[in-house]
């Protein structure tokens, strides 16, 4: 069970990291420095509906390559 865990993670990781730099800032403030939709927006210097387009292809693009096998 846990080596199943291990290998999902390992897998979302480099998933993660083949997604480009913007889509990878998006995801980090929005999830992990629980910022929301407007605070990145004037972080970034671009408007709320980038941001969210932003992170609705990150969050697709992790997707598909969770499901690619």
């Amino acid at each position: 069970m846990k080596q199943v865990a291990e290998e999902k993670k390992s897998k979302l990781l480099r998933a993660y990291h083949k997604l480009p730099h913007r889509q990878k800032e998006v995801l980090n403030l929005i999830y992990f420095e629980n910022m929301s939709y407007d605070q990145v927006s004037e972080l970034m210097d671009i408007n709320v509906s980038s941001v969210y387009t932003l992170t609705w292809k990150a969050i697709s693009a992790l997707k598909k390559n969770l499901l690619d096998r």
